[in-house]
């Protein structure tokens, strides 16, 4: 996709867009998440144009957060709004207790959690979300106050796979000004979110603090998102000839491979390991991973944590310890065994290599 859009006033601009991510199977049923806002209200009515000329459907979805009082009356309006224009809407709510702090993540991590979950239940393949042109800026503004890496300032992608669906972000070069006279066009109205102004949030502030130049932010975003598709193919070489996964969760690498790989293709695959092992969504930020790559070359490395795991070379990695069973990482020309605690539970033949098991499994 083009990192700029086109106004979106025809269902044949968005036909257009929706052409990068197919082919469709016959008859898609779609799912859209709308929280009631005016980017996700447009993106529920252009996809509901569009699933019909394909003989499909649209459910719209809603999360309920329980977060603020007004919550479960915002879903009723939404549903209220869409059911006129014979769009099915559910509400999905959110059972979990509210955190004191983080409650933006929290709140993001249980949302596409339930919005998953219902994919997955009704055999629904695609999740249409509406971020914007307008929130890819911010995405990447917001990325470059935190120091992150290059894939980081990609910002947000056009697809991303969960466990039971894809999402796609088909208005992701739409400006949200446009947006809104698509809707005024349909005399639709909106709801706002408390939430966009509310200084506690890092995106508010940024808005409160001027205007962004969008357009030329998105172009970055997708300048450095092309770079990345290239790295990822870099990455993608050197773990399928250099990783090996172990059933027992933890991930050998052959470590003079490693570390002879580009530095960049190193920090990267590094960070994907680490993340996958610690079962983090997210990779570790460049600062810590290029430290950790540092550590590893030294001569004297003891050892070392970064996102839920521990590094460690060959050496050092006799036995992990995951809390219930021990597993030894000498060779030892034994057959596999399983015992209890405090016992050796498997006999592996370990390779030379670096070792990173979950830091809460030693």
């Amino acid at each position: 996709m083009n990192g700029i859009d086109a106004d979106i006033d025809s269902l044949s601009g968005f036909s257009a867009r929706m052409e990068h991510f197919g082919p469709f199977e016959l008859c898609p049923h779609i799912a859209v998440a709308v929280s009631g806002g005016s980017d996700s209200m447009a993106l529920t009515l252009l996809a509901n144009e569009w699933v019909k000329t394909n003989g499909g459907k649209v459910t719209a979805l809603t999360v309920d957060h329980g977060i603020r009082e007004t919550a479960a009356e915002e879903a009723g309006q939404v549903r209220s709004w869409l059911m006129t224009r014979g769009i099915v809407h559910k509400t999905l709510k959110w059972r979990g207790g509210i955190p004191t702090k983080g409650i933006q993540n929290a709140a993001r991590c249980a949302r596409y959690s339930l919005l998953d979950d219902w994919c997955g239940t009704n055999s629904v393949l695609h999740l249409l979300v509406g971020h914007t042109l307008n929130d890819q800026a911010e995405t990447l503004v917001m990325r470059l106050q935190r120091g992150s890496g290059p894939d980081g300032l990609a910002a947000m992608s056009a697809v991303r796979e969960l466990n039971s669906c894809r999402i796609l972000r088909p208005i992701l070069g739409s400006d949200r000004g446009n947006l809104r006279a698509y809707l005024r066009g349909y005399k639709q109205k909106w709801l706002v979110d408390p939430s966009n102004i509310d200084p506690r949030f890092a995106r508010s502030q940024l808005r409160k603090a001027g205007k962004l130049d969008c357009n030329d932010l998105a172009i970055a975003a997708r300048h450095y998102g092309l770079a990345r598709q290239s790295r990822d193919k870099a990455t993608n070489r050197m773990l399928a000839r250099f990783c090996q996964i172990n059933a027992h969760g933890y991930v050998r690498f052959d470590c003079h491979d490693f570390l002879a790989a580009p530095k960049e293709i190193s920090i990267r695959a590094l960070g994907r390991v680490i993340a996958a092992v610690g079962g983090r969504d997210y990779v570790p930020r460049q600062n810590p991973l290029q430290s950790m790559l540092g550590k590893l070359k030294l001569q004297n490395f003891n050892g070392s944590s970064l996102g839920r795991c521990v590094v460690l070379k060959k050496k050092m990695a006799k036995q992990l310890f995951t809390g219930r069973v021990a597993i030894s990482l000498y060779p030892l020309n034994l057959n596999l065994r399983v015992s209890f605690i405090g016992m050796v539970v498997s006999k592996l033949h370990s390779q030379h290599g670096l070792v990173f098991p979950p830091a809460d499994c030693i």
